[in-house]
């Protein structure tokens, strides 16, 4: 992606590029030197800057656990494997003992404004609404960080 934005700039485009969410990604922001500036990304998740967390915090505690255990720093993909498996420890206790199919499903189809721990968009699913996501974020790169411009753009 990064080859792309910065050849768009390089031709003289000044107007918004807004990507998906692949490339909100911690790696992408400092990317080609800065050539990043100013780039949107849509994403229905949130990753957050572990080291401005405060200290304490759930957010800095689940951080440092990470790191003390791989160590590496969690990636993207590192904190939306912690919320689908969150979603799914959530839906198995619903569905309870002598679990079933059917009890596992309608365990996570009762799962209502789940609030994503790292600070995402809520997540909910019914029996009608298996697309667990109402909302997106909109980020931007702002000084080779990405930033937060809107939360919970509904779609």
């Amino acid at each position: 992606m990064f080859l792309l934005y910065t050849a768009v700039r390089d031709a003289g485009w000044d107007g918004i590029v807004l990507t998906n969410m692949v490339p909100y990604l911690p790696e992408m922001a400092p990317a080609a030197d800065g050539g990043m500036e100013g780039m949107y990304s849509a994403a229905p998740f949130y990753v957050p800057n572990f080291t401005d967390l405060e200290e304490g915090s759930w957010g800095r505690g689940w951080y440092e656990m990470y790191v003390a255990s791989h160590g590496e720093e969690p990636a993207a993909q590192s904190v939306v494997g912690y919320v689908m498996a969150d979603l799914l420890v959530k839906g198995l206790e619903s569905a309870g003992r002598d679990l079933t199919v059917e009890k596992l499903v309608a365990g996570i189809e009762g799962i209502d404004h789940y609030e994503d721990p790292f600070g995402g968009p809520s997540l909910s699913f019914s029996p009608e609404k298996h697309v667990a996501g109402n909302s997106l974020n909109l980020y931007q790169v702002v000084e080779w960080r990405w930033k937060t411009i809107a939360k919970e753009l509904p779609y």
